[in-house]
């Protein structure tokens, strides 16, 4: 099972982030990231959670992840959250998933998002695609934080 987190603030989202991302630590046990919009760029922390807690990986990650909106994920299946550049710009992105016979699903529905002409668009078009169901979180470099639930829950 996984979870994932996002929050927008005026201000640090970071401390947000990390407790809203710990909370769901009883959802997975495997692996765990974060994704912050930073001044300028899109900083990515992941860490596996097989041999210590959530709190004990991220402390430390804190003075490098100051920014207003961040993306979090507890998963059990894969490496998240991932990155995309595209025509679309840069986004983060983490999933709450389950698409049969595929071996990188985050991967797949950030490329579908990719082949409409706005991150709204790609995220409808990614959704009617999946044949099984997908929740998302997606933070965008332009300042946009998207969330879709599944679209049959």
């Amino acid at each position: 099972m996984s979870g994932i987190f996002g929050c927008a603030s005026k201000n640090s989202c970071i401390g947000d982030l990390f407790y809203g991302t710990d909370y769901l630590s009883h959802l997975g046990t495997k692996i765990s990231g974060m994704a912050v919009l930073t001044e300028n760029e899109i900083k990515r922390v992941i860490h596996s959670l097989a041999s210590s807690y959530f709190r004990t990986k991220f402390e430390s990650e804190f003075p490098d992840l100051e920014g207003s909106l961040g993306i979090g994920v507890i998963s059990d299946y894969e490496v998240q959250p991932i990155l995309m550049r595209s025509h679309l710009g840069l986004f983060g992105l983490v999933t709450v998933l389950k698409i049969n016979n595929i071996m990188n699903p985050t991967e797949l529905v950030a490329k579908l998002i990719c082949e409409r002409d706005s991150i709204s668009q790609g995220i409808a078009y990614a959704q009617e695609c999946i044949e099984g169901f997908c929740t998302m979180l997606l933070v965008s470099d332009n300042g946009e934080i998207f969330a879709a639930r599944n679209r049959l829950g």
